[in-house]
């Protein structure tokens, strides 16, 4: 028995561990390869949030659209000049909803905000550039759904630029005023 344990204990204290230099190899590999995934991971989710700035505004000028030929009443009434999305340069992480009450096709009275639709862009994503130039109103008028650019029936395009402000990475957004189709796409 005494011949039996000498050989484990033997066996347990005789064992060959790692080496500092193969610790320090191997946490260095490890660090390397945690570092990457991080770097990676940071820049997948801020492309994620830009795409969801793109997709915000995306989003919201369809839902105008479909509120406008719905014929969609608030408090009782189909707003005169439908639903609209306004934008401004000078407040470029603001998206603001509204429905115009007063038939211009233009968000001129903060009455015609519809309630909490007043959206903020993701994090770090901006509205870099706004065409036809800043402010602009886009406006969906029941019951056909005419598109209203700045006040003016079926005029061009709206073309939304939101870039993210660490990575300079761009989307476009052109909604066209005479089809009414939205679209995003990559900028260089």
């Amino acid at each position: 028995m005494n011949k039996r344990l000498s050989i484990i204990l033997n066996t347990l204290f005789n064992r060959r561990g790692f080496t500092l230099v193969e610790l320090l190899v191997s946490m260095t590999v490890f660090m390397i390869i945690a570092s990457v995934m991080v770097a990676n991971f940071r820049k997948g989710a801020d492309r994620d949030d830009l795409q969801q700035g793109a997709l915000l505004i995306t989003s919201l000028l369809q839902q105008a659209q479909t509120y406008a030929l719905a014929g969609y009443a608030l408090a009782g009434t189909v707003p005169a000049g439908g639903y609209g999305l306004y934008l401004d340069i000078n407040n470029p992480t603001k998206v603001v909803f509204f429905a115009d009450s007063d038939g211009d096709s233009n968000y001129d009275n903060p009455g015609e905000l519809v309630a909490s639709w007043q959206y903020s862009m993701p994090p770090k994503v901006v509205i870099q550039s706004l065409i036809p130039n800043s402010p602009v109103t886009y406006t969906f008028r029941p019951p056909q759904g005419n598109r209203y650019l700045n006040g003016a029936l079926n005029s061009g395009s709206l073309i939304v630029v939101v870039q993210h402000q660490r990575t300079l990475e761009r989307l476009q957004v052109t909604a066209n005023a005479v089809s009414g189709q939205v679209n995003i796409s990559a900028l260089q």
